[in-house]
């Protein structure tokens, strides 16, 4: 049977996507570390942010784009 028989596509068999998923964790580090040991590509590394973020992104094996990051703590004047 075949993929787009069912409408069972993906960003791989489309040739690339336009959507970002983001996944807020207490540990961006971490969690983005573990994604990489289980296959996904970095895109850029997990870096604090001028927007106030901890963020780093990665590319899933099915061509998903994820940003791994938390917001920064704020910082009282």
């Amino acid at each position: 049977m075949s993929l787009q028989k069912h409408l069972n596509f993906s960003p791989e068999s489309l040739g690339g996507g336009s959507v970002r998923m983001v996944m807020i964790v207490d540990d961006p580090d971490a969690t983005f570390q573990r994604a990489v040991a289980a296959g996904a590509t970095v895109v850029w590394p997990v870096d604090d942010q001028p927007y106030g973020w901890r963020v780093g992104r990665i590319v899933d094996p099915f061509g998903r784009h994820w940003e791994i990051g938390k917001p920064l703590p704020s910082v009282i004047l």
